[in-house]
């Protein structure tokens, strides 16, 4: 059951098959959440929208790194499903490497420094 499972979460986050309305839907939305986190980077630029709602970009900081670190730790999971991946250390060694892996990293370890996200902290 458990290989099931996994499977079924590497076909929907590795696919980019339209056909499949679960694929389908993990893409949008996760395009979706990367759009309105460019759009609130955009928006704190702007003082007043900045100081106005804080809270608000804050709580959607904290929101995002989560579904965006749950995201990479589900690929980092699913990776030994792929015959390029196998092996439950050297296969996700070798996913960790790979350029689309680095960038999701690199924006999940962006927001895990301290002070990395201005509506953190308090700027």
């Amino acid at each position: 059951m458990k290989h099931n499972i996994k499977s079924s979460a590497y076909k929907i986050m590795h696919e980019v098959s339209n056909a499949d309305t679960r694929v389908r839907a993990f893409h949008v939305s996760l395009t979706t959440l990367i759009l309105l986190n460019v759009l609130a980077v955009i928006l704190e630029t702007v003082e007043s929208i900045a100081t106005q709602y804080r809270v608000f970009f804050t709580a959607f900081d904290v929101f995002s790194i989560g579904v965006f670190t749950i995201e990479y730790l589900l690929r980092l999971w699913t990776c030994t499903a792929d015959a390029r991946f196998r092996g439950a250390v050297k296969g996700r060694a070798r996913f960790t490497v790979t350029p689309f892996s680095l960038i999701d990293l690199m924006a999940i370890l962006h927001f895990t420094y301290p002070c990395s996200s201005p509506s953190i902290c308090g700027l």
